[in-house]
């Protein structure tokens, strides 16, 4: 009946409705009026089909978004639930949460769900009595064993087991924090707490905890024996060393400190606030606004000497007004040393400055550091170009360009040469690569004749020493040339003459003295003393001994009635020659023989 009422109305609004369309339009109303309603109603349940399926799609479509929406919001709940699941596994003990109602707190302790780790699982565990319920599961097995021990807390009331804290807490919210005790001394720490409308209870065996604990109790007493260990070795440190606040108040001293300010104890330090010297504040206030260390050079008074002390200030760690270490080095010593090292250095360019010979000396950088008067005299060069910035090289290439250098062939070779000492290996001592190297000699193109003599100085850099020797090589020329034309001379002489210096060596002779005396070229010109050549001319004569004396004492005396000239004494050979000899003093302090 219900079926056939549902297919009347059906009908009735599939003919009605187009029909009712007609008649509102006055043009197709009456063309409307001749046809057959069958046609009419087919037609509106065709139309009444269309819409309901557009209507299906439309609802459809609608569906689906809102399906992939709380989809997404699922996964987002999801990973959100794995990330509380993770941080609770790494606690170290268990996490039981209630979420039933009143009436099922009757029933025990219900169905809790577990939170935390399998080590921290096993740990509690371990608690549990499995001998009284085999059947029971692992949570209840523990609550049951642990149930009736009584909470230790800080509550003045009695004491409650935790099954009635427990009980408590999902009845009516009471939450509790303590520990049961087992009958073997082992202890477990126990957490209530509501959580929305959850109960959670915390379960923590220490000794888990402890295991972590341990370690940086462990990590904490060794630094704190380091910090102790350093703590001891400043309080016994020769050197002065101290702390201050934030406030650049001193809060901490040494025994080296009080000693320094001739003080009675630290505590009396920094009651008065003794400073070293009242500019060390200073120093301070740099590290302290800098935020890294700072150094100043003190002059204090100690017991009646003065001393010199270098002072570091140093944040000891990179917060905002944090404290300050410092220390005080002593360099008195070194301050002094310092001192007579620069008089020392001073009295040598003084020197220096007096000597006719010029001076130039190179650091390890190869750069000028001093040169003398001599020096910028000899090359003529202007003070500019003799500054601390002022190389070697440069220098050469400077007096290559003016013309006051040699003219080698290769100049770039013989410069390299030149700066070779600075960087070639020290040898042995009285080894081709010692520190001093072989004396050059530059001939200019001016005429001029410069010896250099180079000393390379063992930490580097390396001195050199330029002479004028023009004039001496000059007189040496002609001093050869003047032997020169006196060996000649003698030579063409008949009479055999020999010429001893002052110091009773043979200087000259001529062809005739070395063949009246039978003597050997080569021993002569090693310049054998006076005594070695009277020697063989006593083998030869007969009656020399005392004659002979007496060349050997006018050679070598002294004496001003010595020192006169002999002549006409006689001397008879064995080969039965006789010779007449004399000598002739000379200007020089030489000796003249003739024979």
């Amino acid at each position: 009946m219900r079926r056939k009422m549902r297919l009347f109305w059906a009908t009735s609004l599939a003919t009605s409705a187009p029909a009712a369309l007609m008649a509102q339009d006055g043009v197709v109303a009456p063309a409307a009026a001749g046809l057959d309603p069958l046609i009419i109603a087919g037609a509106g349940a065709v139309a009444l089909t269309v819409a309901s399926i557009l209507w299906a799609f439309r609802v459809s479509a609608a569906t689906r978004h809102q399906a992939l929406r709380w989809s997404n919001k699922l996964a987002e709940m999801e990973a959100r639930l794995e990330k509380a699941d993770a941080v609770l596994s790494a606690h170290p003990g268990l996490v039981l949460v209630w979420e039933d109602d009143n009436e099922a707190v009757k029933d025990g302790w219900g169905e809790p769900k577990i939170l935390g780790g399998p080590a921290a699982m096993a740990s509690l565990l371990s608690f549990s009595n499995t001998a009284e319920d085999l059947s029971a599961q692992p949570v209840d097995q523990l609550l049951n064993s642990l149930g009736d021990l009584r909470i230790e807390d800080e509550s003045e009331n009695e004491p409650q087991s935790l099954r009635e804290k427990v009980r408590d807490l999902r009845a009516h919210g009471v939450a509790f924090s303590g520990a049961v005790v087992t009958s073997d001394g082992r202890s477990i720490e126990i957490d209530g707490r509501v959580a929305g409308g959850q109960v959670a209870l915390w379960l923590t065996d220490p000794a888990v905890r402890m295991v972590e604990d341990g370690a940086i109790i462990g990590a904490f007493r060794e630094r704190a024996t380091d910090l102790h260990g350093s703590h001891a070795l400043l309080e016994r440190s020769p050197l002065p060393a101290w702390r201050r606040n934030g406030e650049l108040a001193l809060v901490w001293v040494n025994r080296a400190y009080v000693e320094a300010v001739e003080a009675t104890s630290a505590a009396e330090v920094i009651r008065q606030q003794t400073e070293l010297d009242p500019s060390i504040k200073n120093v301070a206030g740099n590290a302290a606004t800098e935020r890294k260390a700072s150094e100043g050079r003190i002059i204090i008074n100690s017991r009646g000497e003065r001393r010199v002390l270098r002072v570091i200030e140093s944040p000891l760690h990179g917060s905002g007004d944090a404290a300050l270490g410092g220390f005080a080095i002593d360099a008195t010593e070194l301050d002094k040393t310092k001192a007579d090292l620069r008089q020392h250095i001073e009295a040598n360019q003084r020197t220096l400055d007096q000597i006719q010979t010029a001076v130039a000396i190179f650091g390890a950088s190869q750069n000028l550091i001093y040169h003398n008067r001599a020096f910028q005299e000899l090359w003529d060069i202007e003070d500019a170009g003799l500054s601390g910035r002022t190389y070697h090289g440069e220098i050469l290439d400077q007096l290559r360009f003016d013309g006051k250098l040699p003219e080698p062939a290769d100049y770039d070779e013989w410069k390299a040469q030149q700066l070779a000492l600075y960087t070639e290996e020290l040898g042995p001592p009285g080894s081709e690569r010692d520190a001093d190297a072989p004396d050059e000699i530059w001939h200019l193109p001016d005429g001029r004749t410069i010896r250099l003599a180079k000393q390379r100085h063992p930490l580097g850099g390396i001195m050199a020493a330029f002479e004028d020797i023009t004039e001496k090589v000059s007189l040496e020329a002609q001093y050869n040339t003047q032997i020169s034309v006196q060996k000649a001379t003698l030579n063409n002489l008949t009479e055999a003459v020999a010429v001893f210096g002052a110091d009773g060596s043979l200087r000259l002779y001529n062809k005739a003295f070395r063949q009246l005396w039978r003597l050997n070229a080569k021993a002569l010109d090693k310049k054998p003393h006076v005594d070695a050549i009277a020697s063989s001319f006593t083998s030869k004569a007969l009656d020399g001994d005392e004659k002979l004396a007496l060349i050997r004492r006018t050679v070598t005396s002294k004496l001003p009635e010595d020192r006169k000239p002999v002549s006409g004494i006689e001397i008879s050979l064995r080969d039965g020659r006789t010779i007449a000899f004399g000598t002739e003093p000379l200007p020089d302090g030489a000796t003249l023989a003739h024979f």
